[in-house]
């Protein structure tokens, strides 16, 4: 037990020696390092360290010491005045010689040029080409232009035509209606609506229409009377008389 005491006692005692000299050899690597950098001055204590810091601010010159230990570098020497440079010598350039370039004309004759005859154009009739062409109401035609055309004119004539039939038959159903009425006041429609066919397909003008009813067999038998009055040169009596 007292052997173990005393190793460790001689263990902590070798760690405490070589501590020292590990701190002994670091203070002296600084100060080899401040000697080099103070150029083998000896550094300064703190009293003097705080009097440098005083100098320089105050603008004061420092010694190399002052400024190792305040961590300046000494200012540099001012450099002294260049001296005036030689003139230069002149560079010699010689002219460059060019002879000139003779060029002779060029000769060119005039070109002839006569005139461009021109003589007209003939334009004979187009021959035909044996094709015909027939219409709807069988009319031939050479070309099918002139059957278009010919086509348009008959559908124009047939338009126009029964456009007139058809005003014509309202003409005819209106003078119907108009005679039927008149009679029909006296009990005497009979007579014109038994006509009614003939008097609208007819191609009697309807201001007529009166005259042919009068001409009926059924108008001569109701109105016998009349014959026997114009015999006797007496006026015909009308359907209100």
């Amino acid at each position: 037990m007292m052997a173990s005491l005393d190793a460790l006692n001689d263990a902590r005692l070798a760690k405490a020696a070589a501590d020292k000299a590990a701190a002994d050899a670091a203070k002296a690597q600084a100060a080899a390092k401040i000697s080099e950098r103070t150029g083998g001055v000896a550094p300064l204590t703190p009293a003097q360290v705080q009097a440098a810091v005083a100098k320089l601010g105050a603008g004061k010159p420092l010694t190399p010491a002052e400024q190792a230990a305040v961590g300046t570098a000494p200012a540099p020497a001012p450099a002294g005045p260049s001296g005036p440079s030689g003139p230069s010598g002149p560079t010699g350039t010689g002219p460059t010689g060019t002879g000139p370039t003779g060029t002779g004309p060029t000769g060119t004759g005039p070109t002839g040029t006569g005139p461009t005859g021109t003589g007209p154009t003939g334009t004979g009739p187009t021959g035909n080409t044996g094709k015909t062409y027939t219409a709807s109401d069988g009319k031939v035609f050479d070309t099918e232009a002139a059957m278009v055309a010919y086509e348009a004119d008959l559908r124009n004539t047939k338009l126009n035509k029964d456009a007139q039939a058809a005003a014509d038959l309202r003409d005819r159903k209106s003078a119907y209606d108009l005679l039927y009425n008149e009679f029909n006041k006296y009990g005497l429609g009979s007579l014109v609506s038994d006509i009614k066919n003939y008097l609208i397909d007819s191609t009697f003008d309807p201001s007529e229409f009166s005259i042919q009813l009068q001409n009926t067999p059924a108008y001569q038998k109701r109105f016998a009377a009349n014959q026997d009055r114009i015999k006797a040169g007496l006026q015909a009596l009308t359907p209100a008389e």
